[in-house]
């Protein structure tokens, strides 16, 4: 029985030995691809976090078709950006009127009609 043993532990410490060195050979091996497999986990949460917002990517979509360079969605070339600047610009104006507003009730003051 004493033998059995024996021969089981030194067939444990040499297949312990193996796995160690096969797992130092296969580092070696990936090493080159390691760049190459973070980019690729990079890309794969830009596509889980866009994935859990689509109006980001209907936006962005959008976007794109609207400012394809030379083809227009509407009549005449460049009437999208004129669009997008007029929006914007409209935008603006808004936001500067309402930081205009009274921001506290107490300081409107109620006209009688």
């Amino acid at each position: 029985m004493n033998k059995k043993l024996n021969m089981l532990a030194k067939r444990r410490h040499l297949l312990l030995t193996q796995a160690a060195i096969q797992r130092e050979l296969l580092l070696d091996d990936l090493a080159p691809w390691k760049s190459r497999l973070a980019m690729a986990e990079r890309g794969m949460a830009a596509i889980r976090y866009v994935k859990s917002h689509p109006a980001l990517l209907l936006g962005g979509v959008t976007l794109l078709g609207l400012l394809r360079p030379g083809v227009s969605r509407f009549t005449g070339s460049g009437k999208p950006m004129r669009l997008l600047q007029t929006g914007m610009a409209t935008f603006k104006i808004a936001q500067r009127l309402y930081r205009m507003l009274p921001k506290n009730k107490a300081n409107i003051q109620s006209h009688p009609l």
